[in-house]
């Protein structure tokens, strides 16, 4: 198995534990983390999507995924594909999440770009449809 194999079964047995466990594998997560990782989101501007403060390293990812479970409820997270070359892996997704205020679904296209070292990740950038995550995240006008 070449290194890149091997950077797509660790992803596809992360998002795996994710989906089956509604988001609450995120010790599987952190355990993956090197400890130089960073996160960075589309959603990184607004309020709403500002997951555990800048996170870095295996804790800091624990953090972003705890704050995000803390707000959201995870009904579904299924990845279609993983496309990968060298030390990146691409995964494109399908997500929907309940906002747990609000009560408000959301439900779009995700894709995370990976990119590894030493069997460790260095790095993620999420990129998913932030205006509805916003949107479902703010209370109706009364």
């Amino acid at each position: 198995m070449t290194t890149t194999d091997t950077n797509v079964e660790i992803l596809r047995r992360a998002y795996e534990a994710w989906s089956q466990s509604r988001g609450r594998s995120v010790d599987n997560w952190a355990a993956i983390a090197s400890p130089d990782f960073t996160i960075r989101s589309l959603a990184d501007e607004h309020e709403e999507g500002q997951f555990g403060s800048a996170p870095i390293g295996p804790e800091g990812m624990r953090r972003y995924l705890t704050d995000l479970v803390t707000h959201w409820i995870m009904e579904t997270h299924e990845v279609d594909q993983f496309v990968a070359q060298g030390d990146t892996v691409v995964a494109v997704m399908r997500t929907s999440w309940v906002h747990r205020v609000t009560n408000k679904r959301v439900a779009c296209p995700l894709v995370d770009v990976w990119t590894f070292k030493d069997g460790l990740v260095t790095s993620v950038l999420e990129l998913f449809d932030t205006a509805a995550m916003v949107k479902a995240a703010m209370p109706d006008p009364e």
